[in-house]
């Protein structure tokens, strides 16, 4: 659940030690080449923050959020994505979908109504988020975050999921959700309502597209991992099961290279789509690497980056590789860096 468990007592003692910064705001509208850094921060410390990094000039730029809209972006920063000229970003434990300008961050609208948020994805105006807790898909118009829908847990073999659902994409002509009870669920866009349901493994979390149009599952819990590939007529071309006791985490895509990335025990491990049996798969070694944690790439440049949560509690780091696996760079960020969105 990527949440770190901390006592009551300590909780609301950090809770309460934020304070709104400085009345000085940071001008990007001239900046190109910005990536965002999610950082989740800790489950209610209400610590989720928003980082800029300019992979042209270098500059890095953090708690961009704060400084744009003084005020604090909330409480576990878990996902994000960029849809014309705005980023969504999906706060889970504050139970909101926040919508800001993608040149001076400041909020544009935002839905704060949800109930345990994790990611989403956008398809004809609709915006489609998955949930921890409330058993279902919530749908919103992707202007102004009103509610247009809700796909329930439907109790049939076709389309029934069990609550927690995870990574969301578009793909195909539909809407494809992660569920962890063991599918992945169809969605059709226009209708708005729930399709098929395509069985893979328990735990199946994080969903990609290959070059060729591929879907691309990963599944993992309790250490029981396994990789399945769909092909555009629905039907599973490939599955690959790892070892037992091993635990995945993150899937990433890079079409230059046709290959993924991912994390297995928390090492950072490539596969090529070619694949067909772990054994193939390589580990890519990350030096004075701590306890890596989230997984982007940058598609147009090429590059590869792996956080670094380290101890949950201080700032974490993020390390910038490119296509051939070298370091290019670290960055310093805030607390649980996560997720990686390019803006440009």
């Amino acid at each position: 659940m990527h949440k770190v468990i901390i006592s009551l007592f300590i909780s609301l003692i950090f809770a309460g030690c934020y304070k709104h910064p400085d009345n000085t705001k940071q001008d990007y509208t001239e900046q190109d080449s910005k990536v965002a850094i999610l950082c989740e921060g800790n489950f209610n410390w209400q610590n989720a923050r928003l980082d800029i990094w300019n992979s042209q000039t270098g500059d890095y730029y953090d708690r961009v959020f704060e400084q744009a809209n003084l005020a604090a972006l909330g409480d576990v920063l878990q996902s994000g994505f960029h849809l014309n000229n705005s980023l969504y970003m999906v706060v889970n434990n504050s139970g909101k979908i926040v919508k800001v300008n993608d040149q001076k961050f400041t909020i544009e609208v935002q839905n704060i109504d949800l109930v345990s948020p994790r990611y989403a994805a956008e398809a004809n105006g609709r915006i489609y988020i998955t949930d921890l807790m409330n058993n279902g898909i919530m749908v919103l118009d992707s202007q102004h975050l009103g509610r247009l829908g809700f796909i329930r847990n439907l109790d049939s073999q076709i389309t029934s999921f069990e609550g927690w659902t995870e990574q969301v994409l578009h793909w195909n002509n539909y809407i494809a959700v992660a569920s962890v009870s063991g599918d992945i669920l169809l969605i059709d866009p226009v209708k708005i309502e729930a399709y098929k349901r395509i069985p893979t493994e328990l735990g199946c979390k994080y969903l990609k597209i290959s070059k060729n149009g591929d879907l691309w599952a990963a599944c993992s819990i309790d250490g029981n991992s396994s990789i399945h590939q769909i092909g555009k007529d629905l039907i599973v071309l490939k599955s690959i099961s790892l070892p037992s006791g091993l635990n995945l985490n993150q899937l990433v895509y890079l079409p230059e290279k046709d290959c993924f990335f991912t994390l297995v025990n928390g090492n950072l491990m490539r596969f090529e789509s070619s694949t067909s049996s772990f054994n193939d798969w390589k580990k890519i070694v990350i030096s004075n690497a701590v306890n890596l944690y989230g997984l982007g790439v940058d598609t147009e440049n090429n590059k590869i980056f792996i956080t670094d949560a380290k101890d949950y509690v201080s700032k974490g780091e993020v390390i910038v590789l490119d296509s051939a696996e070298v370091e290019i760079t670290r960055l310093s960020t805030g607390v649980i860096p996560n997720g990686i969105v390019i803006l440009d």
